[in-house]
């Protein structure tokens, strides 16, 4: 059966009318789909602004500085010492800052090993008490300590004390002695590290030390 141009041109238009809205339905479907699945992701946190200024992510280097003041023992440039007289000038040496009052708390808390400037670096010994001093005299002078010991490596043997100038190290091992002392008058908070055979007249201390 032949159908008219009328009808054809009618069930055409009926075609593209479905398509239509076939493809509306579609459309539809995909954008509400994108919808839920934007909803249902976990929203990703955005650092506000004083985060992203922290100094610990944008500044590494300080936290590495704070950690070396917090240490007891800090190696300083000798230009930047206060202008204090000195005790001793070793012909070579070495300036360090000592957190002295950290330090003698944990001797008296009883530690049995304790970190110090060597020429080979930072060391660490076994020390025990050595004071011979009467309860009532260690008393009466409580800044009055006295050590020995050795590197945890066998190589090094140590005699250190303190008393109200500061503290005093004797660092002893094969054709080797090195001593930490006091470099300011008035100061227990800076030392040098210097060889024995660099100080004219030897250790700067009095006969007590022997």
């Amino acid at each position: 059966m032949e159908l008219s141009i009328q009808e054809v041109s009618l069930a055409a238009s009926s075609m593209k009318l479905n398509l239509t809205i076939l493809l509306l339905v579609l459309l539809s479907a995909c954008s509400s789909s994108k919808k839920n699945s934007e909803s249902s992701a976990p929203e990703t946190p955005v650092a506000n602004e004083s985060s992203a200024q922290s100094p610990v992510a944008k500044h590494s280097s300080e936290i590495i500085v704070s950690e070396e003041v917090s240490a007891i023992w800090e190696e300083v440039d000798p230009m930047t010492l206060p202008d204090l007289e000195k005790r001793i000038t070793p012909k070579t040496y070495t300036t360090f800052r000592c957190l002295l009052d950290q330090l003698t708390q944990q001797l008296d808390a009883g530690i049995t090993t304790i970190e110090l400037p060597t020429t080979s670096g930072m060391t660490e010994f076994s020390i025990q008490n050595s004071n011979t001093m009467s309860p009532a005299l260690a008393a009466k002078f409580p800044n009055i300590r006295s050590f020995k010991g050795k590197s945890t490596n066998g190589n090094l043997q140590l005699r250190l004390d303190t008393n109200d100038e500061g503290l005093f190290a004797e660092i002893s091992g094969v054709n080797r002695k090195e001593l930490i002392a006091p470099l300011l008058k008035g100061s227990q908070s800076y030392y040098v590290l210097y060889k024995e055979a660099d100080l004219d007249g030897g250790t700067p201390r009095d006969d007590t030390y022997d």
